[in-house]
């Protein structure tokens, strides 16, 4: 394994639909492109089924051709993990010390959560408001009430630019304050600063897919991970090799 690559520690993680699994989790979560770079290739390379299936999308200018089931050969549809590309650390188990550490670096998690929401949506208004201002110059002068319109438009994604920005920076002291008070406590109890909420780790990884038919994964090794386990008091070893879980058939269970 000479391919490497980072990923991000998440406590008790959200899904992508906001839900939180009630298990204790720890994942090293990785980049979304996981996903868009490698599904299509995994998507090529599934062995494809055959099954019976209606055409809706057939046009049928006669009545002699009826949109019965016909055999028709399908590959399956994956979507991202439900935690998008990710390296399970502790799978849903009773972690053994620092308990309260685990509390505070999920606390951290979501305030950081919040804080890439708030931004990202601050930007999105910013760059509506740019947009609309670019067009002014192209509505003519006599449509006042069209230049009127579009300025009160940018005056209001801008208001909503302004909101979320005050939501940031509340998000971004909050999280100070909750990262100073987990390496203040870690420093008490010897726990290793190195894995802070949000530390990324470094791992290689296997470039070759492996699959079991309902998820799709690379092989990896990461030095971190066994310390990391035992610092909360587990085996070193978890009961599953490690893998980066990249994406999964449409309709399966995203935690693996």
């Amino acid at each position: 394994m000479s391919t490497t690559a980072v990923g991000r520690l998440r406590y008790q993680p959200q899904s992508r639909t906001g839900k939180r699994n009630g298990a204790r989790w720890l994942v090293l979560s990785c980049d979304p492109d996981w996903f868009d770079l490698y599904a299509p290739q995994a998507v090529r390379e599934a062995p494809p089924t055959w099954v019976l299936a209606t055409d809706t999308e057939r046009p049928v200018r006669d009545g002699r051709v009826p949109r019965g089931e016909r055999l028709a050969i399908l590959r399956p549809t994956l979507e991202p993990p439900e935690w998008g590309p990710h390296i399970s650390v502790v799978r849903g188990e009773d972690i053994k010390r620092h308990r309260d550490l685990w509390g505070i670096a999920v606390r951290a998690g979501d305030v950081g959560e919040r804080l890439e929401a708030a931004v990202a949506i601050a930007n999105h208004h910013r760059r509506k408001a740019a947009n609309l201002r670019a067009e002014l110059p192209f509505i003519a002068a006599r449509r006042v009430n069209d230049i009127a319109q579009m300025e009160a438009q940018v005056r209001e994604a801008l208001a909503v630019a302004s909101d979320y920005d005050h939501e940031a920076a509340m998000a971004r002291k909050a999280l100070r304050d909750l990262r100073s008070r987990w390496h203040r406590t870690a420093a008490e109890r010897g726990f290793p600063a190195r894995f802070a909420p949000g530390a990324e780790l470094g791992f290689k990884f296997e470039p070759s897919p492996r699959t079991n038919g309902h998820h799709w994964w690379f092989d990896v090794r990461c030095k971190a991970l066994p310390d990391l386990r035992e610092a909360f008091g587990l085996p070193r070893r978890a009961a599953t090799r490690p893998h980066l879980s990249f994406a999964v058939r449409e309709g399966c269970d995203g935690v693996r």
